[in-house]
């Protein structure tokens, strides 16, 4: 309770403590205030409490509307476990402390929740001054949630983990547009605090939800374990100066898209202060100083900005009615969410803009993208190829797909005839892939109009074989690409341009489960010197070339893989197989990723016979465990390569499932440190299948699989180029298995699923799922093989 005027005529109730204020606007001096406190309260055997002189310092805001103000009350017995506290008093069994320092013990003292109601009072003046101020002003309101500890440092004793008991951090940023109304919140708003603060919580969370896109909130959060290159430097253990700095620039690239050309807008930050080194009155001058320069990266890159920054403002809580909205925000990412708030949680983060913090990537790598992108966009295209695929994936949308959008849009016809031949080189790696459908959802309805602006049939014929290799690689319908290629304009182009386009029309027949090899059109377009009816014709013809050039062993791996789907059992078959794989892992390709790409190839051709044979599970383990090591470059990872991922989790289950190893085995301890990654991040086929993998590898484990791993198998469906064919009935087949062995999911719904999608794919896929639609008792799964397993 707050009084605006008081005196000695006033009658005392002693149901609560009273916290008496001394407004601005009034004559009386603070040291006539504190006599008259001391007065009244002795007068009536009361006790009184006057807040901090240091107070009008501490919260400047406040201050400028109140001068200072007191707590009396009629002070209680302390409880019996209290009586030797000192300088405490108690007031319904709940401390009033005396010298300002909490009681441990009580999350709840009369003091500070005086203190959040007083300051409260200040909320009407400061609210009519934002109303004035914000007409052409965006707010950036920040705070963290998290004590950071992963980001320190391994010399700060950090170990890449948030700590015991601790939340990862999270940076909110909640964005509010120009001329948007927000309410005030208690200023000791406390989310974590759902017994004192729900109905407030509940009441900013409409508000936020209210507001939809006028007030939007950027969250970066650190993920569950921190590798040593995305924590801080050495020394830096205040983490909330450089996280603002990094996470920054990508909320302004997001603002410039929201301004109308050449207006006039000013941004204001503010911040809650954290420590001496970012506290009120911390100098702007370095923000002044990026903001500029991201502003002139931004006109570079076409966008007629008139931005400016009218101040950065860093609060304590308490001092401001809208600090405490990145918090009401900030909770909801926790992993403790009320039920009550589901609803909410779903609609806010459904609106906002969530990426992890990796601090190697904002500070590093992505200011170097954007000053590509502005200068010379093919250049920054090209660059992406090298950056981590972790990175790339983490950052995919909206960030790293928005700049690639404008990257493309700005390509003149000889940065198309660049690019196309860039992709042949690269299109197979993980970021290749990435960049690839980027470039299908752009040309969207402008493929016609490019394709006419191109300098040649060939580089026509290149475009649309880049779009067909791209949906090749989703398990889409290639068709609509290749039919775009005129006849003339393949026989315009080179040879190697239609070898493609004919090793594109037969490799798709996979996506159909098509996996009988036919080789009469390779002999007739050359590619083959005779027909390839089985595995030893094709070892044959492989020894047969004569120092075969890489154009011609990548038709090999082709043929290799119908064989591999085939999975025959015949021993010759088998060991020429075994010895095609090798030739292939050991050619000198251009880089050594193709020779890791095949060393997995090989691990999972021989997973398919390793239950039942050591020597196969011996074979696909040396593959995956020493042969991929040997192509690995300085610096170079099996993290480097998501594809790794999903054959090493089925390596591992396999082999504990057949006992061919044990639990405590060493390189799988580090394997499940890291595995939970890839089921959330890189390429659809790879998260689908390390989810699969990983859950009955855990369950093998007893290990409870976390449902956040069984969810992205789940909404994997939502990424479906179509709802047919390859990838969709992987899907039902991985889901239908899990619901088999360990109850996932609902398995009439799972069935009818299945059923459906069947219904909807081609004739070949009918075929090859034709036994499990007729025998319910037969799962999907068993009838997949290779990397489709």
């Amino acid at each position: 309770m707050a009084l605006k005027f008081l005196n000695e005529n006033d009658g005392w109730e002693a149901e609560t403590p009273l916290a008496i204020v001394l407004n601005q606007k009034t004559s009386v001096s603070v040291v006539a205030f504190e006599n008259f406190i001391k007065s009244f309260s002795s007068s009536r055997d009361l006790s009184y409490v006057l807040e901090e002189t240091k107070s009008s310092k501490k919260y400047p805001l406040t201050y400028n509307h109140i001068q200072f103000w007191g707590l009396i009350y009629a002070p209680q017995e302390a409880p019996e476990s209290f009586k030797m506290t000192k300088k405490v008093d108690w007031f319904d069994s709940f401390p009033i402390p005396i010298n300002g320092r909490k009681v441990d013990g009580f999350n709840f003292d009369w003091m500070r929740a005086a203190r959040g109601r007083v300051h409260d009072l200040a909320h009407p003046s400061l609210l009519a001054e934002e109303l004035k101020l914000t007409q052409n002003e965006w707010i950036l309101i920040g705070d963290e949630t998290g004590a950071g500890h992963e980001l320190l440092h391994a010399d700060n004793k950090g170990e890449g983990v948030p700590g015991s008991m601790r939340k990862n951090l999270a940076y909110i940023w909640v964005l509010v547009q120009p001329g948007t109304k927000l309410p005030a919140t208690p200023s000791d708003f406390h989310a974590m605090d759902q017994k004192s603060y729900k109905i407030d919580h509940l009441q900013a969370l409409d508000t936020l939800v209210g507001l939809g896109q006028n007030c939007i909130s950027f969250i970066f959060e650190s993920p569950d374990f921190v590798e040593e290159e995305e924590r801080h430097p050495r020394g830096q253990d205040t983490h909330v100066p450089l996280v603002i700095r990094n996470t920054l620039p990508i909320v302004i690239d997001y603002i410039s898209k929201q301004i109308d050309s050449n207006t006039p807008q000013k941004i204001r930050i503010m911040s809650e202060g954290i420590g001496v080194d970012w506290s009120p009155g911390t100098d702007a001058g370095f923000l002044t100083s990026e903001l500029r320069k991201w502003i002139s990266n931004l006109k570079d890159r076409g966008y007629d900005l008139n931005l400016t920054l009218s101040g950065l403002q860093i609060h304590p809580k308490m001092d401001h009615p809208w600090m405490n909205y990145p918090d009401a925000v900030g909770f909801l990412t926790g992993d403790d969410v009320p039920p009550y708030l589901q609803d909410y949680r779903n609609q806010i983060m459904s609106s906002s803009v969530q990426l992890p913090y990796l601090s190697s990537f904002l500070s590093t790598v992505y200011p170097k993208m954007v000053q590509q992108l502005s200068q010379k966009p093919l250049e920054f295209i090209q660059s992406l190829i090298d950056v981590e695929t972790k990175q790339i994936a983490a950052y995919r949308d909206p960030v790293i797909s928005e700049m690639c959008m404008e990257a493309f849009s700005r390509f003149s016809p000889i940065d198309w005839r660049t690019f196309n031949e860039f992709m042949v080189l690269h299109q197979r790696r993980p970021n290749g892939r990435l960049i690839s459908k980027i470039l299908a959802i752009f040309m969207q309805g402008k493929l016609g109009h490019v394709l006419e602006t191109l300098l040649s049939d060939a580089d026509r014929v290149n475009m649309c074989l880049t779009l067909g290799w791209q949906m090749e690689q989703q398990g889409g319908d290639i068709s609509s690409y290749l039919n775009r290629i005129d006849a003339d304009w393949l026989s315009r182009s080179p040879e190697r341009m239609r070898h493609s386009w004919l090793s594109l029309l037969i490799m798709s027949k996979q996506n159909v489960f098509d996996f009988e090899f036919r080789s009469e059109a390779f002999v007739s377009a050359g590619l083959l010197l005779d027909e390839v009816s089985n595995p030893n014709d094709l070892y044959h013809q492989l020894n047969a070339a004569n120092g075969p050039e890489s154009i011609d062993m990548a038709v090999f791996a082709k043929i290799f893989t119908f064989f591999a789907f085939d999975k025959s059992n015949i021993a010759g078959h088998k060991s020429s197989l075994a010895k095609v794989n090798a030739r292939l892992m050991n050619h000198p390709w251009a880089h050594q990723r193709e020779n890791r790409r095949h060393a997995i190839y090989g691990a999972e051709w021989a997973l398919d016979y390793s239950r039942d044979s050591p020597e196969y599970f011996s074979f696909a383990r040396q593959r995956l465990l020493q042969h991929y090591n040997q192509f690995l470059g300085s610096g170079e990872s099996n993290r480097d390569d998501p594809f790794w991922w999903p054959a090493a989790a089925r390596m591992y289950f396999l082999g504990l499932q057949s006992g061919y190893l044990k639990q405590d085995d060493g390189s799988l301890q580090t394997f499940l440190q890291h595995a939970p990654l890839y089921a959330e991040q890189g390429p659809l086929i790879v998260r689908m299948r390390v989810s699969f993998w990983l859950i009955k590898l855990m369950s093998e484990l007893n290990i409870e699989p976390s449902s956040a791993i069984y969810e992205s198998l789940v909404e994997a469906e939502q990424e479906f180029v179509v709802d047919k064919n390859v990838y969709s009935l992987l899907h039902s087949s991985y889901l239908i298995d899990l619901n088999h062995h360990y109850g996932y999911g609902d398995s009439e719904l799972l069935r009818s699923q299945f059923l459906y999608r069947i219904s909807a794919s081609d004739e070949q896929t009918a075929a090859h799922f034709k036994s499990c639609v007729e025998d319910e008792a037969l799962l999907p799964s068993s009838l997949l093989s290779f990397n489709y397993s």
